[in-house]
């Protein structure tokens, strides 16, 4: 790991690294997981040549301390290295915050706090996270924020500290999908995918396109396009989904992009 020891990342924190992220890929779990998985079902310490039996759990923990204390370097570093290697542009970049809950009180951590799960555990303290991706799906940029924070009224601020560039393509849940915050993207220079709001669906059935998808399915696409704001709606009906809901309720997205 070079470059963690040019962060000054000494031996044992760069092999206890080594082990949480190859554990992250093969064996996701907490790090008492991991630590257990390392030592006794894992072949990786000998290939490493690092006795991870001997090694002591908290030093996966310190570990954990030291990618999160040097995470900006990192990602910066890895996601240079992907664009070199497979020649990309970073043209798009995809919003969207998920969150995850301790089991604890989490008191020593200032950013865990009480606010909206997307896991139905509002009665535990929360950490979101945002990420930053580009086209191709490569991570950019990460952040943590505040449990609390209230999306629909923070998306510049988040959209700031993540770095997102100017002309970024910002894909949003119907939640955060207000007219409101629409037009603020707009005036902002930002792209914009989003679900619609709209309880009814201008559907054309005479206008619409039909395509087969890779599972076989057909979709019928009707698209609009707004010429005040430059929109193109995309109304979708799956005959597939029209047999077990309403045919509209849950196949209708509005597209809408800066031109």
């Amino acid at each position: 790991m070079p470059l963690l020891e040019e962060l000054g990342v000494n031996g044992a924190l760069r092999a206890a690294a080594a082990g949480l992220i190859v554990g992250r890929m093969a064996h996701p779990a907490s790090e008492r997981e991991t630590h257990r998985w390392l030592g006794r079902d894992s072949g990786l310490g000998e290939l490493l040549g690092v006795d991870y039996e001997a090694m002591g759990a908290m030093q996966l923990y310190r570990a954990s301390d030291a990618l999160v204390k040097h995470r900006h370097v990192i990602e910066a570093r890895l996601y240079e290295r992907a664009m070199d290697l497979f020649g990309l542009a970073a043209t798009v970049t995809l919003f969207d915050p998920a969150n995850t809950y301790f089991e604890g009180d989490a008191a020593k951590q200032p950013l865990a706090r009480h606010g909206h799960s997307n896991e139905q555990r509002d009665d535990r303290p929360l950490l979101p996270l945002g990420l930053v991706l580009d086209g191709s799906g490569f991570v950019s940029r990460s952040r943590v924020f505040a449990g609390n924070v209230r999306e629909h009224t923070t998306l510049q601020g988040m959209l700031d500290g993540l770095g997102a560039p100017a002309d970024a393509l910002v894909v949003m849940d119907r939640g955060l999908a207000t007219e409101a915050r629409i037009a603020w993207l707009r005036e902002s220079g930002y792209r914009y995918l989003v679900v619609s709001r709209k309880r009814q669906r201008e559907f054309d059935a005479e206008a619409a396109e039909a395509i087969d998808t890779a599972s076989g399915q057909t979709l019928h696409l009707d698209r609009r396009v707004c010429e005040d704001s430059g929109e193109v709606r995309l109304n979708c009906y799956s005959e597939a989904r029209a047999q077990r809901s309403a045919p509209w309720s849950s196949a209708c997205a509005r597209v809408t992009r800066r031109r």
